[in-house]
């Protein structure tokens, strides 16, 4: 988890990727099948990314409100990479409104929220993107998943920049 969160993560041990289904707690499973699924996505296997998401759905009534957000968004990342925006735009939404629904904190829908936003920007939707991408800048932070903090700062800048904000940029 470290090497993910840090943007060293370079594939899982064969071992690691047997173990969602075998960890004795939810925690543990659902946080494997995350990295499981990040292993997946980082190696264009797109399916696998997504039967990883169908495994922690199953899960998820028992899994911790930020854990299914997290697979909600490889899911949408994944759909995104195959240019399915319309399943992307629907996954990051629903990890945006799972924690909210879960009884999470509104860290975790704002951290989705970032990736919403990069979605809308790369659809010309402005508004909705500078809205969502500002909330994730805001989050008190040290570094993060690399996806979540390309959307935040790379589409965040662009998007200051497009309405002529150079300073917040």
């Amino acid at each position: 988890m470290d090497d993910y969160v840090t943007d060293r993560f370079d594939g899982l041990p064969a071992e690691l990727a047997t173990l969602p289904g075998e960890s004795r707690t939810t925690f543990a499973a659902l946080s494997t099948a995350n990295l499981v699924a990040n292993d997946a996505l980082n190696r264009f296997d797109f399916s696998g990314a997504r039967r990883q998401h169908e495994e922690t759905l199953q899960r998820s009534p028992r899994g911790g409100p930020f854990l299914v957000m997290h697979s909600h968004c490889v899911a949408g990342l994944a759909a995104r990479e195959q240019l399915d925006i319309a399943a992307a735009g629907r996954h990051f939404t629903d990890a945006m409104t799972v924690s909210a629904r879960m009884g999470g904190p509104s860290r975790s829908s704002i951290l989705a929220g970032a990736l919403l936003g990069g979605l809308r920007y790369e659809q010309g939707d402005l508004e909705q993107a500078r809205a969502l991408l500002d909330a994730s800048a805001r989050l008190d932070r040290q570094g993060g998943p690399v996806d979540f903090l390309l959307a935040t700062f790379g589409s965040g800048t662009r998007v200051a920049a497009l309405i002529g904000d150079l300073a917040a940029a």
